[in-house]
């Protein structure tokens, strides 16, 4: 038996059409759902070797503390050396742990940014001409952050070694700015990489340019994208597993937000002088459709 075709309640008009990104945002989720949940499946499946690195992770340093509990001090001390030597190595097997997952985060980015966009999506072949066009900077973006959280831990790790409480508060300095600065500016940049036909390094410079022109309203929205980290942080084997694949399976829903709010930025730091045919690009304008009709009609 067919089901019955429910007609709408009116019929469809132009001005029902996204007239700012953050209608963009809900028309996307309402009717590009299925396409949003299959690139969080594939960005889940590609997270799975960094996940399988941080159970590895806590189920070593579980088992070192437990056997060094209540031991000697100088026990206790070369345990603390094992386990600093242990995650400087995890570290450095993450980098092309994290180069693999930029693979499909890639191809997600340019599905993202045709829905962005409010273009049509054919998902295998716009994932598939993702991975041919921003791959290449994407690993080279994704190699300077992989290297610098390396850095950042060591340092972390060094902190309760220096005696001068001065002396570890400074070290502590290089940590902050990869966080407030670096990691914002990255965002940005890995938002630029799909849209521009930039080097990465002009895509970096205009990062920070808009960085620093917003800093505030980019912290603020990075620090709301960050709260699907939150159970993945938390210090319980089942938290870090469904978490970290909870974090992973939202990330695409997280970026097209991200997305649509640099967009916004990108259209008043750098599209006015540089790029003026991306401004509202995917936002229906009344004006304009005005403009057309009365062409049409004379």
């Amino acid at each position: 038996m067919k089901r019955k075709r429910k007609a709408a309640s009116s019929d469809f008009t132009a001005a029902m059409l996204p007239q700012s990104r953050k209608e963009i945002f809900y028309d996307v989720l309402k009717l590009q759902w299925r396409k949003l949940l299959l690139l969080g499946v594939i960005t889940a499946l590609f997270s799975l070797p960094l996940l399988v690195s941080t159970l590895v992770g806590d189920v070593y340093a579980g088992n070192l503390l437990a056997a060094v509990k209540d031991s000697e001090p100088e026990l206790e001390a070369a345990a603390a050396g094992a386990l600093f030597r242990f995650e400087l190595l995890r570290g450095a097997v993450n980098i092309p742990l994290f180069l693999l997952f930029l693979v499909g985060l890639s191809g997600t980015l340019r599905v993202l940014r045709q829905l962005a966009w409010e273009e049509n999506v054919h998902l295998p072949t716009d994932f598939a001409a993702g991975l041919r066009s921003n791959l290449g900077q994407l690993t080279a973006l994704g190699l300077l952050c992989s290297v610098t959280a390396l850095l950042c831990k060591n340092l972390l790790y060094l902190f309760s070694a220096y005696n001068s409480a001065i002396v570890a508060t400074v070290s502590l300095l290089p940590v902050a700015v990869s966080v407030l600065i670096l990691l914002p500016a990255a965002c940005l940049c890995l938002v630029m990489i799909p849209i521009y036909a930039n080097s990465l390094k002009a895509d970096l410079k205009n990062a920070f340019y808009v960085f620093f022109s917003a800093p505030w309203r980019v912290l603020a929205t990075l620090a709301v994208c960050a709260l699907f980290w939150l159970p993945s942080l938390l210090p319980r084997l089942y938290f870090r597993i469904f978490g970290h694949l909870f974090a992973y399976l939202m990330l695409p829903l997280t970026l097209l937000g991200w997305t649509l709010f640099c967009y916004d930025k990108f259209d008043m730091y750098i599209n006015a002088e540089q790029c003026p045919e991306l401004i509202g690009k995917g936002i229906f304008h009344p004006e304009e459709q005005t403009a057309a009709d009365d062409i049409e009609e004379a």
